[in-house]
This record gives C-alpha cells, sequence and structure tokens, in this order.
C-alpha cells in the first residue's frame, strides 16, 4: 500500500496554509500530550493547546470567517476540527460511555518525531553502537544458544544504523564545509568552527569513531566471530529453529543473507566511508584556515595599510603634509614606552661552506663498544615473547586477572602491557582480553581496565 493510499488528501494542506507554523507547534503540542497520557481526553488538548500557545494563538484569524474575533478556546477547537479533517488525529470511543478520545496514526507519529528532530536540529550520536555489537555477538558466540536468532537481528539492526548515521555525518560535514565559504569574517570563522563545527560533529560524532567506538578497533572480531558463524551449520540450524516461520530453508537464507550483509559493511563500506569522512574534516580544517588566511589578508589590504600608514606617520610627521586629504585629520604624535622598546632584532647567522668530513678509522675499541651498545638496546626491545612470557608467568596461578593487578614499576612494564593490548588479536596467543569502559591508575600510570584471561582452562 503506497503512501497517498494511508494518508488523506489535505493531509499535507497543514504545511502549506499561511499558518503552517501555528499549526506544526500545535502538532508538537499534540505529540506531547500522547505521549505523556495514556488516553487522551479532549477538555485535556485543548486546555495543553491554550496554554502552549496563547501568545501564537493572537495572530491566528482561523480559515473560518467566525473565528477572526474568537476566544482562544474557539480557536483550539477550529484546530482540533483541522486536524481531524486532514487525518493528523481521529477520535475512538471509550468501551461502555459514550465519551470520545483522541487517538494519534502511527505514520502521524514516525513524521512528527522526524519533524521535531529536524528543527530543534539535535545531533545524532552514535551510543557506541560499533562496541555494543561486537559485544552482543561475543556473549551469543560463547554459548551459541536458542537465543542466537534474535541477537542476529540486532546487530544487524545496529549495523545499518552505523551506516546510516555515517552517512548522515558525511553530508553534514560536506554542509558544513560549502557554509563556511560565505563566512564574511573571522569571527564568524572561528565561531563556527569552534562553536557549531566542534560541538557537534567533532565532539559528538567524529571523535568517538577515532577513539572508544572506533571501528578498527572492533572490526577484526566482529568478522572473525560471524566467519565462524557462517561455517557452522549446526549453529545455524538451532537459530533457524526460534522463528515462528514454518519454512526454515527461508529462515536460513534470512539468517545467512543478514551475516553477509554485516561482514559486507564491515569489511568494504565503512573503511570506504570512514575514508571519506576523514577526507572531509581534514578537507573543512584546511578551508577554514584558508578563509580565516583569506579574511585577514582582505582586511590587510585595506586597514592594514591604513594602520601601517599611521605607524609611518609615528616616526616621520612630515607625511601628513604629503597626503593631502589626511590634513583634515587633527593628528597628534604619541610616543610611547613598552616590553619592546628595547629590544635589538638579532643578527643572522653567515652562511658559510662547511669543511667536508674526513673518513676516520674506527679501532677496535669503539667498534666493540657499539656493538654492546647494540645488544643491550636489542636485549631491552619489547618483542611479543617477552610479552608472552610476562602474562604467562602472571596468569600462572590464575583463570584469570584484571589490569588493576598488573606490576607497574616502571616505563618498561607500562609499555609491555600496553604491548600486550596491541597484539591482543592475533592468533596463538596464550591469554584474551577483554575491555571495559572505565580507566584506572596504577602506580600514576593511567591504564584501561582490561580483564585478562587465560587460554585453555
Amino acid at each position: 500500500m503506497s503512501l497517498f493510499n494511508k494518508v488523506s488528501e489535505s493531509f499535507f494542506s497543514t504545511f502549506t496554509s499561511k499558518h503552517r507554523i501555528l499549526y506544526l507547534k500545535a502538532l508538537y503540542v499534540v505529540l506531547e500530550c500522547f505521549r505523556n497520557e495514556i488516553i487522551v481526553k479532549k477538555d485535556e488538548l485543548i486546555s495543553m493547546l491554550c496554554s502552549a500557545l496563547e501568545e501564537h494563538f493572537l495572530n491566528y484569524d482561523g480559515d473560518e470567517e467566525d473565528l477572526k474575533e474568537s476566544s482562544i478556546s474557539e480557536k483550539a477547537h477550529a484546530l482540533i476540527r483541522k486536524f481531524r479533517a486532514t487525518g493528523w488525529i481521529e477520535t475512538e470511543q471509550l468501551s461502555n460511555s459514550l465519551e470520545e478520545f483522541f487517538v494519534i496514526p502511527d505514520y502521524a507519529v514516525k513524521l512528527l518525531i522526524t519533524l521535531k528532530e529536524i528543527d530543534e536540529d539535535k545531533p545524532q550520536e552514535y551510543n557506541s553502537l560499533v562496541s555494543s555489537t561486537y559485544y552482543t555477538l561475543k556473549g551469543v558466540d560463547q554459548e551459541r544458544g536458542e537465543h542466537a536468532y534474535d541477537v542476529l537481528l540486532q546487530a544487524h539492526r545496529m549495523t545499518i544504523e552505523l551506516k546510516d548515521n555515517l552517512l548522515k555525518l558525511l553530508n553534514n560535514m560536506g554542509r558544513y564545509h560549502q557554509a563556511i565559504h560565505g563566512l564574511l569574517n573571522v569571527q564568524d570563522v572561528l565561531e563556527e568552527h569552534f562553536g557549531e563545527y566542534k560541538q557537534v560533529v567533532s565532539e559528538r560524532l567524529y571523535h568517538p569513531l577515532k577513539t572508544f567506538d572506533s571501528v578498527d578497533r572492533f572490526k577484526v572480531r566482529i568478522i572473525k566471530i560471524l566467519n565462524s558463524w557462517i561455517l557452522d551449520d549446526s549453529f545455524i540450524e538451532i537459530m533457524s529453529n526460534r522463528p515462528r516461520n514454518p519454512d526454515k530453508h527461508i529462515v536460513k537464507e534470512d539468517i545467512i543473507h543478514q551475516m553477509n550483509e554485516i561482514l559486507k559493511i564491515y569489511e568494504y563500506i565503512l573503511p570506504q566511508l570512514l575514508q571519506e569522512i576523514d577526507r572531509k574534516h581534514n578537507g573543512y580544517i584546511k578551508a577554514s584556515i584558508y578563509r580565516m588566511q583569506y579574511l585577514m589578508n582582505r582586511d590587510r589590504d585595506i586597514k592594514g595599510v591604513l594602520i601601517e600608514l599611521l605607524k609611518e606617520m609615528g616616526n616621520n610627521s612630515k607625511i601628513v603634509e604629503n597626503i593631502s586629504f589626511l590634513n583634515d585629520f587633527p593628528f597628534y604624535q604619541v610616543e610611547y614606552v613598552n616590553e619592546e622598546s628595547l629590544y635589538k632584532k638579532p643578527k643572522k647567522r653567515e652562511i658559510h661552506d662547511p669543511a667536508p668530513l674526513e673518513d676516520e678509522e674506527l679501532d677496535n675499541n669503539t667498534l666493540d663498544s657499539e656493538l654492546k651498545d647494540i645488544k643491550n638496546r636489542a636485549k631491552k626491545a619489547i618483542t611479543r615473547k617477552k610479552v608472552e612470557k610476562r602474562i604467562t608467568e602472571w596468569l600462572i596461578n590464575s583463570t584469570y586477572k584484571e589490569s588493576c593487578d598488573f606490576d607497574i614499576k616502571e616505563v618498561d612494564d607500562f609499555l609491555l602491557l600496553i604491548m600486550s593490548v596491541v597484539i591482543s588479536d592475533e592468533s596463538g596467543l596464550p591469554y584474551q582480553i577483554e575491555f571495559k569502559d572505565e580507566y584506572i591508575y596504577v602506580n600514576g600510570y593511567r591504564i584501561p581496565e582490561l580483564l585478562f584471561k587465560k587460554v585453555g582452562v
């Protein structure tokens, strides 16, 4: 069924009237009323409209001739009649009663929520969609029970939402990039960059993509889990028993399709989107800098010339006599002392041709000393073998330990812990790591809260 078979022909006429602003605000009141009340009666809705829109009603003459001089309450009644006629609200009757109450159709609710979000211009935040997808899949991957199908649906929904949000972010960044070229002074450019763009785009949207909800941080693990599911026919069979659809073949195809779509998004679509977002973000930064430089140079061409002229007049008062139009201004020479009065410009170093380097023969002692130094630095280097040995010794008497228990006495211990996290996705390690959301301090070092688990126990 198409959209225009669900709504009335006059549904969108509400926004073509000269009073469309009032109608939209009144519909917001209707939406708020339906959110707060289980049953919305006519008197309650009339009261809310009169209270919220009293000032707007003063400039409303109504679409009917007899409402031009009517009271606020009568205008509120006229709005309700219009909303009923155009299909924004409907009436139903209470059971065992002749009293009517209002309901709002589902399509009207969806449209009003969208219009309100656009009107208020609230930025879309990601709510950790990447990390939520990973931990949701990981929990089921350990059990592989009958609820896996529901979790797959949730992971698929979050992945589609993530892709849509990134597309919206990409389009919004282009809008900011275009808007900056219309700014006419440096102050506006700074306000646009550090106010609007930094708060709405950079801090709320772009920054999470590069830090705690980084796609690169969780992508490999998400792909690994889904690839193992696709190859597990018995697990797909378990998932296909969960839905109520009697045709298991269709359900299995749907399960595999959702897995493949998640994999496609994380393997191909998201990397391209992130690359384009990085390009536009860097382009916006450059455009801001170029715009400020242009405006500053333009001001220097006009105001700057006059300033330099006035400075020169301070050193040479005869310049006023040579410029005829300056004679009409009451200029006075002013001298002052500041922190630069005793400053002397340093002399530039003379350019000279350096003497050519002579080859020197190194004796055996020097070579032995340098070789020893290289060996010492190699011993101090943090390798995978050292990381495995240290973590294995640390977990020798425990199945798991938290990062707060890790003994950090010096910088090398801290670097070794960081290296153990960096290589945690590699195969063949004797341990696994689970990330948590908080950070802790151990002997003055700030580290993430982690859970180390021994493999094979």
